[in-house]
């Protein structure tokens, strides 16, 4: 790592936010921590300079992608101030994990991305299959324990992190680290991206486009649980009929109400004073003992009827 100048840089200068970033997340100019941080660099100046790298005929940043859009996209300010460096492709990777890894919109999964790709560099550095030494115990503990003293962050955690990145399928791996603008708003749970993949199966497309239909409009776990059981019953959902099921299973769930006719409200709102109980508890317990006294509830229900 090799400091060259310190530079004045307009925005046709730069290459920002850098691909590599490790937040895999959006970094618009709408988002409340960037327009705090313009705010903080009207009124003080930029106080830190952008770390950038030259590469071809610009700049791309290493650290300082909110900054830059701050800066330009906020404030509008005509350059920024930025430091340049000549680095290897492990010391730019190294540097940005670590200006990142204690944000916190910075999630676990996007850590574990960046510190899985760090290993893969430490190993490649020692001419070694990164596969091959993430499954090797020996091997494992020992660049684990590199990529450790590089980061600052324990094994045991950088594992976890490693874990939680690896159980996404591959597919929405892909489409995660893409940072295509309408998937980098925010990532989905890896249960909810294995749902995804599962449902497509059902309807008999690429599990890449019910994952962009997932997170492009948040579906949930729940939701697409749902709509795989209907596929299992027999219901014919086609990738252009998905957003309505889901909206139907939706609706269901929340107007599941329970509904009394005017005498019994009154009676339960009586009886409910009575015994000094909030309604809705009153409520909730007689289901209870309906649910736990079955066999009293049945001979209750028994007589109701062959009374009626």
């Amino acid at each position: 790592m090799k400091f060259l100048e310190n530079l004045e840089l307009r925005e046709d200068q730069l290459i920002y936010p850098s691909p590599r970033n490790p937040r895999l997340k959006g970094l618009s100019p709408e988002e409340p921590g960037v327009k705090a941080l313009a705010a903080s660099i009207r009124k003080d100046g930029q106080l830190q300079p952008v770390i950038v790298q030259k590469v071809g005929g610009k700049y791309e940043t290493v650290d300082g992608d909110r900054r830059c859009v701050a800066i330009f996209k906020v404030l509008k300010w005509k350059t920024v101030k930025a430091a340049a460096y000549e680095l290897s492709n492990r010391e730019a990777m190294r540097l940005r994990l670590i200006a990142n890894i204690q944000k916190e919109d910075l999630s676990s999964a996007e850590k574990g991305k960046y510190c899985f790709d760090l290993f893969n560099l430490i190993v490649q550095d020692d001419n070694l299959d990164p596969v091959e030494a993430w499954s090797n115990k020996a091997a494992k503990s020992k660049y684990l324990a590199q990529l450790s003293s590089e980061v600052g962050v324990k094994p045991g955690t950088i594992i976890n992190w490693v874990r939680l990145w690896q159980s996404y399928p591959p597919e929405a791996q892909k489409l995660i680290a893409s940072n295509k603008e309408g998937l980098r708003r925010g990532l989905v749970p890896p249960t909810t991206a294995l749902e995804a993949a599962y449902l497509a199966r059902y309807l008999g497309v690429k599990s890449t486009s019910v994952l962009e239909l997932t997170m492009k409009n948040a579906w949930s776990h729940k939701d697409l649980s749902e709509v795989k059981r209907l596929c299992k019953n027999g219901e014919t959902v086609t990738l252009a009929t998905l957003p309505d099921y889901v909206n139907q299973v939706r609706r269901k769930r929340t107007t599941r109400l329970c509904t009394f006719d005017a005498a019994s409200y009154h009676r339960f709102l009586e009886k409910s004073r009575m015994q000094k109980i909030r309604f809705d508890d009153y409520l909730n317990l007689s289901v209870e003992f309906a649910l736990y006294n079955f066999v009293a509830f049945k001979q209750f229900v028994t007589e109701k009827v062959q009374g009626n």
